[in-house]
């Protein structure tokens, strides 16, 4: 009966170990491109990783120049071994795909979230959009299609 005590006391303390030594939240904020044309979209990842499966505030960010034409969400959770650690990782991505409103080096600024009773921020980007392509028309005195589609073929 001593044992029992003495070892759920000892397996009550590595949890209590583990669960005070976790890793401080990490938050991040990528574009999957930097330069886009007025009528493509940029899509934006914000990751929220943390040790804990606490609730998260709202994702903040201002983007006055774009469109948020599409969004969702995943969420995953992993355990890991680290340094003598066991512990759960809770992994939570919010995408948000954005199209631009006009022309220029546009920013995405004050991107931040709560989490384990943190302010959490990621730095701000910069996405460049250039005006939008118009097809390239035909070399001047293009045949077309033609016989087998080369230039000139059957004339």
């Amino acid at each position: 009966m001593r044992g029992g005590i003495g070892r759920a006391f000892l397996i009550s303390g590595f949890f209590l170990a583990a669960a005070s030594a976790q890793a401080a939240p990490r938050f991040t904020a990528v574009a999957d491109q930097t330069e886009i044309t007025q009528d493509d979209s940029v899509s934006v990842k914000f990751r929220i990783e943390t040790d804990s499966m606490g609730p998260i505030g709202e994702l903040e960010y201002s983007a006055p120049d774009f469109d948020v034409v599409q969004q969702y969400n995943s969420n995953f959770v992993s355990s890991f071994y680290e340094n003598g650690r066991i512990g759960i990782r809770n992994t939570r991505e919010f995408t948000k795909v954005l199209r631009p409103k006009r022309t220029g080096s546009l920013q995405i600024t004050g991107i931040s979230l709560q989490a384990d009773g943190k302010n959490l921020m990621a730095p701000d980007f910069t996405i460049k959009v250039v005006a939008g392509g118009v097809a390239t028309p035909p070399p001047k005195n293009y045949g077309g299609g033609g016989s087998g589609g080369l230039r000139g073929a059957g004339k």
